[in-house]
């Protein structure tokens, strides 16, 4: 086993809520998987229940380990305190999560800090509505920056008579070295990212972004290519000041990864035009292309189709004249997310089933995370069930 050089995505920021965290420069990759319990009922019964749980990975050795400590817990949902938690960002030495628990007809927001070494939580933050409150109010976006937690406290009131809703919205940034929070602008788009420099908003009303500084004021309104008006990925690269995003057809099955230079946005040329995700590290870009195979009938009168061919293609960042097809999978399993770090390829996965002639991915049996060494050719699978 060998990591390789992982300074190729030093500077490289990626959208929150990927599986995949930015804490690499502590030796370890964090990612979420899935795991499966057989749970039996009250009257005898059983039935299967999913968890997702953060593992951690040494880069050094390859191992990897459960943030929760205890190595008999299985992980049920909402017994175990490590499962089903959105990862916001790190900072410092620590992982910060998003928690939502539901007791009695109350949901509870919680924003806590995670020290990965001692395994503690720390609420720094919590927000609770009653399902019947009206108007409620919750944490509409949360994102670490720097040493900031951004986070927005959406209020709904619905007015049932005459079936209309109304949003108002606040705005606010904790510095997580003196865990104190002060208000920011209001009246800004919604929050689709954040990176170093900057904050990325939609502007619904005339289909465009918007960027501004982190103090959500001097905006800059950016318009997309002509047929791609709906955005997926967004990735940047702090050092250049590059931004990424893959502008999505009607459909979204599909897009072209376009670079936000200045004030404008233009389309990166690949050698496939059309892509379903990305990811660029400083030197390369890694993406799939839109080559959907038809895999046979699927459930419910569909057609099975894996839209990007269980391929990853790589490409020079200054160049992108030519692409290398540096994965297939013959179309054996669904690639649900993908991350190319160092030597590695790491990939999510779902096994593709047929029964009674019908084709489907069957999360039950899913092979969870996959690590491909690109240099040797080998690879480890890891079950976590």
């Amino acid at each position: 086993y060998s990591a390789g050089d992982i300074s190729s995505v030093s500077g490289i920021y990626y959208t929150a809520g990927q599986t995949y965290y930015a804490a690499l420069s502590e030796g370890k990759y964090y990612f979420d998987v899935v795991t499966f319990q057989t749970r039996k009922n009250e009257d005898g019964s059983t039935n299967r229940g999913t968890a997702r749980i953060t593992r951690s990975m040494n880069l050094e050795t390859g191992e990897s380990f459960y943030l929760c400590p205890d190595p008999l817990c299985t992980h049920p949902y909402r017994v175990c305190q490590y499962t089903n938690l959105n990862c916001m960002g790190y900072y410092n030495g620590n992982l910060y999560y998003l928690r939502f628990t539901y007791k009695d007809l109350d949901i509870t927001e919680t924003i806590e800090k995670l020290d990965p070494v001692s395994g503690t939580f720390t609420a720094i933050l919590e927000q609770t509505h009653g399902l019947e409150d009206n108007p409620f109010t919750f944490i509409s976006y949360s994102r670490v920056v720097k040493n900031y937690l951004y986070y927005s406290l959406l209020t709904v009131h619905e007015d049932h008579e005459g079936r209309t809703q109304t949003e108002s919205k606040v705005n606010y940034r904790m510095n997580l070295d003196t865990m104190k929070s002060e208000k920011i602008a209001e009246d800004v788009p919604a929050i689709y990212y954040m990176s170093d420099t900057a904050a990325y908003g939609i502007l619904s009303e005339v289909q465009a972004i918007v960027r501004t500084d982190l103090n959500f004021e001097n905006s800059v309104t950016i318009t997309p290519p002509e047929g791609y008006l709906f955005y997926g990925d967004m990735q940047a690269d702090e050092n250049t000041g590059e931004v990424f995003v893959l502008m999505l057809e009607e459909n979204r099955k599909y897009g072209v990864l376009c670079k936000i230079v200045d004030e404008r946005m233009e389309q990166v040329r690949l050698p496939h035009e059309q892509i379903t995700e990305f990811q660029i590290t400083r030197d390369k870009i890694y993406y799939s292309a839109y080559e959907p195979v038809v895999l046979g009938p699927g459930r419910h009168d569909t057609i099975l189709t894996l839209d990007n061919g269980g391929k990853i293609y790589e490409t020079d960042r200054a160049s992108h004249d030519t692409a290398e097809l540096i994965f297939s999978d013959g179309v054996d399993f669904l690639m649900h997310k993908w991350f190319v770090l160092g030597d590695n390829l790491y990939i999510d996965t779902t096994v593709l089933l047929e029964e009674a002639g019908e084709y489907s991915f069957g999360l039950s049996r899913s092979l969870k995370h996959v690590r491909i060494n690109l240099v040797n050719h080998t690879a480890r699978y890891f079950r976590f069930d």
